[in-house]
């Protein structure tokens, strides 16, 4: 039986050490995925708190996006609802550093100055009833969304304008009051 075992062995020795060979590799690349993963990483926990310590938000959603290239931090988007608006935070995973931050205002919360801001430190003028002022002054219809967000490092007011069948998208600078766009969708 032993002779059987040593021949059956020998005749397969490179199929098995090559299973073998296989096996350890998958199992320490699955180690250092997980290691990986972990090392300088903030959990799903540290991050919610970050959001609703400093912006007073309930999270909504929560996902975290690889970044497989050196030198590119890790992010975790959230969504989360405050007082007054629905805001998308993008947030370094290593630092918890707020990448980009995107805010829908709700529309019952508009004589209320805006609470949240975009990355930018800068407090917008035009308040976003004025710019629906500004907006409506352009084309005619029913304000469906406003949306405080940075583009271009200037800060602007997106909406969202809905006449029958057709949709505007208007474009508002919060420093100046400028309509800095108009565009329509049938």
């Amino acid at each position: 039986m032993k002779e059987k075992m040593n021949d059956l062995f020998a005749k397969n020795k490179k199929w098995i050490l090559t299973f073998i060979g296989i096996f350890m590799v998958a199992t320490a690349g699955i180690g250092i995925y997980f290691a990986a993963e972990k090392m300088g990483e903030m959990t799903q926990e540290e991050a919610e708190a970050i959001v609703r310590d400093d912006h007073n938000g309930e999270v909504l959603s929560f996902a975290r996006e690889w970044e497989w290239e050196f030198g590119n931090p890790s992010t975790i988007k959230m969504a989360i609802k405050t007082e007054n608006s629905y805001e998308e935070i993008e947030m370094d995973a290593s630092t918890g550093q707020i990448l980009h931050r995107e805010t829908n205002h709700l529309l019952s919360s508009l004589n209320k100055p805006v609470s949240g801001k975009p990355s930018t430190s800068i407090a917008p003028v035009i308040m976003p009833e004025e710019a629906i002022e500004l907006a409506l002054d352009e084309v005619t219809g029913s304000v469906k969304e406003i949306e405080l967000d940075e583009e271009d490092h200037n800060i602007i007011y997106e909406l969202e304008i809905e006449e029958g069948s057709r949709e505007y998208n208007v474009h508002v600078d919060a420093m100046t009051g400028s309509i800095l766009m108009v565009s329509t969708e049938s």
